[in-house]
């Protein structure tokens, strides 16, 4: 595809998609550099989601153009060296695990669809690269804690080896004191292992500590762009941004939620 020759690790042009009636996505363009961390911020509704899905070969159907390690793509199918290249952590950790599995099963199911090599510490070492301790190898998923599980399924993303992460709400299942324990962890692996994230979320305050360029989507459409500093400081141009920056800065007031800011603040620096 012409104009997709990039260094960047995905890039997306022109992404169009419908469901039924529904135009989810309307010509959304975006590049994630090598080693960068790109918000995706927005309503419910406004497609930051199905972008993902689409780039993780989940969606069909769609129009436009994507390049994933300068590589084109198309429609669900994939070459395998992309898929494990390219891995995706969900928002819900017990919905995307196997209720009958073990976290020894869990965790060593990528190996073996790939056919690659499995050693005696494999789930070990996979368990405490995500800061849990070995003896949850053959629990199952409803034996584990919120925070625990999100960590497997991190652990689960992170099996192949992958260059680029595709991270949808990765914190918005969890308890606030879970929230910043699980993005110190993603900090420190986006940096330890130098992944390039894409990451979806509600949360401006998860967003602004975590991404360094943020996309702002509206009904399907990018309507803004973002540094992390302007997302800090309140300034945005357009409605929907503006309006994201003032329910959190209302959430935060609440005295319900005295916390709101520190999950952000409480992040380790990148």
């Amino acid at each position: 595809m012409a104009g997709l020759e990039s260094p960047a690790d995905v890039v997306v042009r022109n992404l169009s998609v419908r469901f039924g009636q529904l135009q989810a996505l309307d010509k959304v363009s975006l590049v994630a550099q090598r080693n960068e961390c790109l918000g995706l911020v927005g309503e419910s509704g406004s497609g930051k989601s199905t972008v993902l899905r689409i780039i993780a070969g989940l969606i069909a159907g769609w129009e436009g153009e994507i390049s994933v390690v300068g590589e084109p793509v198309r429609d669900t199918r994939r070459p395998a060296h992309l898929f494990r290249r390219l891995q995706m952590v969900f928002q819900d950790p017990y919905g995307s695990l196997h209720p009958r599995q073990t976290v020894d099963a869990i965790l060593l199911e990528p190996l073996a669809i790939h056919r690659l090599p499995i050693r005696a510490d494999t789930t070990a070492q996979a368990l405490a690269e995500v800061g849990l301790s070995p003896d949850l190898r053959f629990r199952f998923p409803h034996q584990l804690s919120g925070g625990q599980r999100q960590r497997v399924a991190i652990a689960r993303a992170l099996m192949l080896q992958p260059t680029i992460l595709l991270l949808d709400e990765p914190t918005s299942a969890l308890d606030v004191s879970v929230q910043a324990e699980i993005l110190n962890l993603l900090a420190r692996l986006r940096r330890d292992h130098g992944l390039t994230c894409i990451l979806v979320s509600h949360n401006l305050p998860v967003v602004a500590r975590l991404a360094q360029r943020i996309l702002v989507l509206d009904h399907g459409r990018v309507v803004e762009e973002l540094t992390a500093a302007d997302l800090s400081a309140g300034r945005a141009r357009s409605a929907p941004a503006q309006a994201m920056i003032a329910a959190a800065l209302h959430r935060r007031s609440l005295a319900a939620s005295p916390r709101l800011a520190d999950v952000a603040s409480s992040v380790e620096d990148r």
